[in-house]
């Protein structure tokens, strides 16, 4: 099964986490940056040079930080972010000490640069930590630039003229205005830098419930791909007879397009191709549903025009989107090469006969499917000759546009399938699409080309049958066997096919005189083939008996322990590729059928 869901959550955390690594190198470039200044501006100010010492201090961190970036980022990429911004707000207080007037707004640099992580607690504490370390720039009213407040390195006496800042009876004193309003200044941005963390992972949030459900739909629609191309048929017959092709070039992930071809009886054999409106996953859904009720009403054994007739007033009643499909059935008569078809608003097909030139099957069509609950449908016949071909089409193929917005039209087809006596049903349907690729060229399909063929190659021999009546007994055994041998022999079945359907008979005659008869009776049996199966009818007037109720044995269980019946049915049932009953008018009739 196709994982399509995961959490958001951790979808979103996965996300921050590789922001974060981003965000971590371009911090440490920036603080390349600012270091190498505040050392440059040590060297170059002699009364500053005391400082050193002190920017030796984050020149280390830093150091270390690079070693953790290019190292440990993507383990430890957590703390390299908490020691960026610690060493960044130490280089700050360093540059605006040595620069008290022109550097405060560097400040707002760590909460601006934190917000980029959209962690909002991260962007509160190094809001919080700048403004702090900024008011104590700001307040201390100590200059290290003038090179007399510290002489030499006292740890003690360095964090008493720091604590001048926070003596609040005399800020009010020495601070001006204009540091007051750049404090001021420097707040909302910090401020403003919270929001923008808080509202950056609430979009990486968003960003990731959007690509899950992205995914969740391409999964989704994967395996409605999947469903749709496994129903639509691909194993097509190329015997003696007859032979079918058909391929579909879906324009979006599911398509509305749809074909198949199945035998109705040994004889019949059905084609349909349809198209319903519209594209995508709902399309595609009653794609499969119109489809289905086709071949269902067909195999029934309906005409073309009461199948067509009865699959529209389903649809009618299961149809809230208002869809509606256009769709051509065919049913070809193996035997006669006669062709009954029903055209419900679809393209007209393209018949092409031996030594003449394709055409159009332009009878009037009747109306679409699905939506009127009580449109009437016309069924049609031709004559379809040896050699002949039909091509049935979806609007794809005509309405396929080149680069200059031109359609490929009816012509183009007939064009495209003339001189096409001679060639496969296969290699027919790669020419038409090879004629709409080149016509199109470079531009997109905006619908489904789906192409169906069909070659009428020679008719069917009609089944042969013959009816004979026996008296069963014991005695006559041996001479039911040796009939029913005589004609799968003469249909033309091999030894071995012979051997199994003689197996399945012995078991089948065993059961008609243990059971139907007590001394005896009669028994009807009558051979069918068509060439390709051997179907056998056993009738007898016995007593009602359904043999395929019987309980399967249990052939693992020791002989001791097996319960009495059932064996005979289930070897019958392994041997022959189908096994029937039924009681009508007073016989039991069971019917095997095995394809040789």
């Amino acid at each position: 099964m196709i994982k399509s869901r995961i959490d958001p959550q951790e979808q979103t955390k996965q996300m921050l986490n590789g922001n974060e690594l981003r965000m971590n190198l371009i911090v440490t470039i920036i603080l390349i940056v600012i270091d190498v200044s505040l050392v440059i501006q040590v060297l170059t100010q002699p009364r500053s040079f005391h400082v050193t010492l002190f920017c030796g201090v984050p020149v280390l961190l830093l150091s270390s930080v690079i070693v953790l970036n290019l190292v440990f980022s993507r383990h430890l990429h957590h703390w390299v972010k908490n020691v960026n911004m610690i060493v960044m707000l130490i280089s700050f207080m360093l540059v605006g000490e040595i620069n008290h007037s022109e550097f405060f707004m560097l400040f707002i640099l760590p909460s601006f640069l934190s917000s980029f992580y959209y962690y909002p607690k991260y962007t509160v504490i190094s809001s919080a930590a700048s403004l702090v370390t900024l008011w104590v720039v700001m307040f201390n009213r100590v200059d290290f630039s003038n090179g007399t407040q510290l002489e030499e390195f006292d740890l003690q006496k360095l964090l008493s003229i720091m604590s001048k800042a926070f003596d609040f009876s005399t800020i009010s004193e020495l601070a001006s205005v204009g540091q007051i309003c750049m404090f001021a200044f420097a707040a909302v941005m910090m401020g403003i830098s919270i929001y923008m963390s808080f509202s950056g992972k609430l979009f990486y949030y968003h960003q990731a419930v959007l690509v899950n459900d992205n995914a969740a739909s391409k999964a989704e629609l994967i395996m409605a791909r999947d469903i749709q191309n496994g129903a639509l048929c691909h194993e097509f017959p190329d015997n003696r007879f007859f032979s079918v092709y058909a391929d579909m070039e879906p324009a979006y992930a599911v398509g509305g397009d749809f074909y198949d071809q199945f035998e109705i009886d040994d004889t019949h054999l059905a084609l349909v191709v349809g198209d319903v409106s519209g594209h995508g996953m709902a399309a595609a859904m009653f794609m499969m549903l119109s489809m289905t009720l086709i071949k269902v009403y067909a195999q029934a054994g309906f005409s073309c025009d009461k199948v067509i007739l009865r699959a529209n007033k389903y649809l009618v009643s299961a149809n809230p989107q208002k869809y509606f499909v256009t769709c051509w059935l065919g049913i070809l008569d193996l035997t006669t090469g006669e062709l009954c078809y029903t055209n419900a608003g679809h393209n007209y097909p393209v018949l092409i006969r031996k030594g003449q030139e394709p055409e159009y099957l332009n009878v009037k069509s009747d109306f679409v499917l699905g939506r009127r609950r009580l449109a009437r449908y016309s069924e049609k016949h031709i004559k379809l000759d040896v050699g002949d071909k039909i091509v049935l089409y979806t609007d794809g193929v005509t309405e396929a546009v080149s680069p200059q917005d031109e359609f490929f039209g009816d012509e183009r087809l007939l064009r495209a399938v003339s001189g096409s006596a001679d060639t496969s049903t296969k290699q027919l349907v790669f020419n038409i699409k090879k004629a709409v690729r080149e016509f199109s060229g470079d531009r997109m399909s905006n619908d489904d080309i789906t192409i169906e063929t069909l070659e009428f190659k020679e008719p069917m021999p009609r089944p042969e049958y013959e009816n004979k009546t026996f008296f069963l007994t014991k005695q006559s055994f041996d001479t039911v066997q040796d009939y029913i041998e005589q004609r799968c022999k003469e249909y033309g079945c091999s030894m071995d096919i012979v051997y199994d359907i003689l197996t399945a008979a012995s078991e089948i005659l065993a059961n008609i005189e243990s059971y139907a008869y007590e001394d005896g009776g009669e028994v009807q049996i009558m051979t069918i083939s068509n060439r390709r199966k051997v179907t056998i009818v056993f009738k007898d007037k016995g007593k009602a008996f359904d043999p395929l109720l019987v309980c399967k044995p249990d052939i693992t269980a020791p002989l001791s322990q097996r319960r009495p019946g059932g064996l005979g049915i289930h070897i019958v049932k392994k041997l022959m590729d189908s096994v029937s009953y039924r009681y009508e008018d007073g016989q039991n009739i069971l019917t095997i059928e095995k394809d040789f």
